[in-house]
């Protein structure tokens, strides 16, 4: 019986490991919500495309689509190691991208509106509604060379939840200003009282 170096069996097990480590992750989609209002639903649009862009991503004809009211953005690369933890650094660089969709609300559909989901100051009469859908897809670069985008492995991440809160409340706030808050961040809106004091 020949002996297996004990060097290549943990080598092996390395391996082994590591193709079976991602198997049966499921990628957590976290897209955003939010109830806003508008003049116009062009005015919507430029300010949901302008508020896109404010972040960096790059938004062209390719990705957007005005009569199925969707918006995909460019892939936003940022090659700086990504810290995964508070005190640890991984060598992996990243990517993200935008994905945003609304729908016009009309009519009875108002009243359908949760009360939570409202702007704190109600709906204005005389301005359109619509309920906007962001999320920020990311994916991560499982190259040993993550600087080298030639050789990059991407795979998919979770959504960054957070960016994707900010950019609806960023979209709020161009368009409605102080009236706008995230009902579900108590932090933000513990922070909107403090500005409207």
């Amino acid at each position: 019986m020949a002996r297996i170096p004990a060097l290549a069996l943990l080598g092996a097990l390395v391996l082994a490991s590591a193709g079976l480590g991602g198997c049966g992750k499921s990628i957590q989609q976290h897209p955003r919500s939010g109830v806003l209002q508008a003049n116009t639903e062009r005015d919507f649009w430029s300010t949901l495309v302008g508020t896109v862009r404010g972040a960096g991503f790059l938004v062209g004809a390719g990705g957007v689509d005005e009569r199925e009211r969707t918006l995909t953005s460019a892939w936003k690369v940022d090659t700086a190691p990504v810290r995964s933890r508070a005190s640890a650094v991984s060598r992996r660089s990243l990517r993200a991208r935008v994905h945003a969709s609304y729908q016009r609300i009309r009519g009875t559909e108002l009243g359908e509106i949760p009360e939570e989901e409202l702007p704190s100051g109600g709906l204005k009469a005389d301005f359109d509604t619509f309920r906007v859908t962001l999320r920020v897809e990311r994916e991560f670069n499982d190259s040993l060379r993550p600087m080298d985008l030639s050789a990059a492995k991407w795979t998919a991440a979770d959504d960054d939840a957070e960016l994707a809160r900010r950019l609806v409340f960023d979209l709020g706030l161009r368009l409605g200003g102080s009236e706008f808050e995230l009902h579900d961040d108590p932090e933000r809106r513990r922070l909107l009282e403090k500005v409207r004091d």
